[in-house]
């Protein structure tokens, strides 16, 4: 685009067909260069996509007594910035152990499905992140008949 012969190209083609094909071909090439223009204008912003591995080791306290751990690796991906703020995306499938009893799980042993989203900022001389996450234990069927599964929401704030 440095030279400015692509948007003349599509310029005059739009007009081409115009002449030709009537309004409705028009309009096609019209919404196709708007969303051509909308990629472009993504690419040149940039993306970043990391992965990390995260461990968690937690309790259960008050009517009923349980312990978790996890291992779940997640792939994070962060679409654009704008004005300092940044909205990401996060996803990741691992393995569970859990004491829970009576919620139908069925067995120790899950997967962990989660599936998160956020924005992270700065403020303060460091770095906020606020997010939603939602999490899904369930063995998939493989250890019993039984697979209720046991969904989470998690509200989420780092401050690096």
């Amino acid at each position: 685009h440095a030279s400015g012969m692509v948007p003349a190209i599509e310029r005059e083609l739009r007009e081409a067909v115009l002449r030709r094909e009537g309004r409705r071909a028009a309009f096609d090439l019209v919404v196709h260069d708007h969303a051509a223009r909308r990629l472009r204008a993504f690419a040149k912003v940039g993306t970043r996509f990391s992965w990390s591995v995260e461990a968690l080791a937690g309790g259960v306290f008050g009517d009923a007594s349980a312990f978790e751990a996890s291992v779940v690796p997640y792939a994070h991906f962060e679409p654009l910035a704008m004005e300092g703020v940044v909205p990401w995306f996060e996803g990741g499938i691992g393995l569970a152990y859990t004491s829970l009893r009576n919620y139908g799980l069925g067995s120790q042993v899950e997967f962990c499905d989660n599936a998160g989203l956020g924005i992270r900022f700065d403020a303060g001389g460091r770095q906020w992140s606020l997010g939603y996450r939602f999490r899904h234990l369930s063995h998939a069927g493989l250890f019993d008949d039984r697979n209720d599964g046991f969904n989470a929401h998690f509200l989420t704030l780092t401050v690096q």
